[in-house]
């Protein structure tokens, strides 16, 4: 695990997803 920024992606997808009920989309949080 050397990328943080694909755990990043990865948490994003996670946290974002279920919280906006929608697409990747935390331009606007």
């Amino acid at each position: 695990m050397d990328e943080p920024a694909d755990i990043d992606s990865k948490l994003l997808e996670i946290l974002v997803c279920p919280l906006t009920k929608g697409p990747l989309r935390y331009d606007r949080a």
